[in-house]
């Protein structure tokens, strides 16, 4: 006997309130497991809690389906990896390469004609607050998103969904690395020409536009879309 779609709405209940679960692609496959092992049952003469509450027992309870999603969410993490790769092979294809060569080049030319001497002391401290701005707005970006996250499946606290993972250990810790190099930078200064100095700048330029086109991209592919 089939279910109607009224009875979907006990099933998702069941699966993300009552065992906190968050990754989507499991409910869904879980879902229809449940679906057509309660039909299969009803048929057999148990009712619809009977019935849900024996394949809930099937799977382990809520340790077994806890444990399920675990491994879940490590494939979902390495097919974010493999998007956020691809997101980043596209900025090196025209015309996506386009603004990452232009700045690269815009911004060292001019570093580069500003090269007469060493830096000195009030580059420095330009330098240090400009990226001071700079990492702390990047990194509080990533950390609301990665509130956003959190508060979309407040429910199923205190576990997390795949992309609030991905959001703390990936991407934040790599915008972390990323904008803790320009202040390490002026300490490189007295053993570099200037022109490689700001030729190092220039580059660390590029990289960081690079990835924030790639996270905007990751972001419109799989953040944006999350429930």
């Amino acid at each position: 006997m089939p279910l109607d779609p009224q009875s979907l709405n006990p099933i998702d209940q069941h699966l993300r309130q009552g065992n906190r679960l968050v990754n989507e692609k499991l409910i869904a496959e879980l879902t229809d497991h449940y679906v057509v092992g309660i039909a299969e049952r009803m048929a057999q003469g148990l009712s619809f809690d009977a019935a849900l509450k024996e394949i809930h027992t099937n799977f382990g309870g809520r340790k077994g389906l806890r444990d399920l999603e675990r491994q879940y969410n490590r494939v979902t993490l390495r097919q974010y990896d493999h998007i956020w790769w691809d997101c980043i092979q596209q900025q090196f294809r025209w015309p996506g390469l386009l603004i990452p060569m232009f700045l690269f080049g815009f911004i060292g030319a001019i570093w580069f004609l500003l090269a007469t001497s060493m830096p000195n002391p009030l580059s420095i401290d330009r330098l240090t607050n400009t990226w001071n701005g700079f990492a702390f707005g990047s990194i509080g970006g990533l950390f609301i998103q990665f509130v956003r996250q959190l508060y979309l499946h407040r429910r199923s606290l205190p576990n997390v969904s795949p992309q609030a993972l991905y959001l703390l250990t990936r991407l934040l810790p790599l915008n972390a690395v990323l904008c803790v190099i320009p202040f390490l930078l002026p300490h490189l200064a007295p053993y570099v020409t200037a022109s490689i100095y700001y030729a190092l700048l220039a580059l660390w330029l590029f990289v960081m536009i690079v990835q924030m086109q790639s996270y905007t991209q990751f972001y419109k592919s799989v953040l944006k879309t999350s429930r």
